[in-house]
């Protein structure tokens, strides 16, 4: 599925990025939405990744389902994005949703701070911004309502500015990642 980044200045801008895979909890965000009050919102929401190889494709044709039902929002499956596409969607988007079950780094979270984006995230490693229970699915449509009501994420957006606390510590677990040993071969 191509994404088309036609995207109106008044629209809110929701993206998840993952593979699409049950342990990341992708189902919570869509339960949510068939709570969400976004009255005289535009509420757009990208669920950015491909199927994971074990279950991925079962597990996208239930979030398709879901997706389908959803009155609130207009939602949009991505397929994996990278590069210029996952960097115009970050720039863009107003909130970055983790619903996962469990996080092994963190790394999209660290991406969507540095992007500015606002972060909801579910209780796990590397959780950051707005930490809701993802499993309960009105109370995070009220932390993403809330969220919603405040408008547009106004982002800086100057590459002149100071490195901000989340691109430094993107940069210290990136750089704590790539000092870690090799994983060896069994023999």
């Amino acid at each position: 599925t191509s994404c088309q980044l036609d995207i109106s200045e008044d629209e809110i801008v929701i993206i998840t990025l993952s593979r699409l895979s049950p342990e990341k909890g992708i189902e919570r965000l869509l339960a949510a939405l068939s709570h969400l009050d976004a009255t005289g919102k535009k509420v757009r929401v990208f669920i950015c990744g491909g199927p994971a190889y074990m279950k991925g494709r079962a597990y996208e044709r239930k979030l398709r389902r879901l997706a389908a039902r959803i009155t609130t929002a207009r939602v949009e499956f991505t397929g994996h994005v990278t590069g210029a596409l996952k960097s115009a969607l970050l720039q863009r988007a107003d909130i970055f949703v983790s619903p996962s079950k469990h996080e092994s780094y963190g790394l999209t979270i660290a991406e969507a701070l540095t992007a500015e984006c606002r972060v909801v995230s579910h209780h796990h490693y590397g959780a950051e911004g707005e930490v809701v229970d993802c499993a309960d699915s009105k109370a995070l449509a009220d932390v993403l309502g809330r969220l919603i009501a405040k408008g547009r994420t106004v982002k800086a957006g100057r590459a002149d500015r100071e490195p901000s606390a989340a691109a430094e510590k993107m940069a210290a677990l990136l750089t704590a990642i790539s000092e870690l040993p090799a994983a060896q071969s069994p023999r």
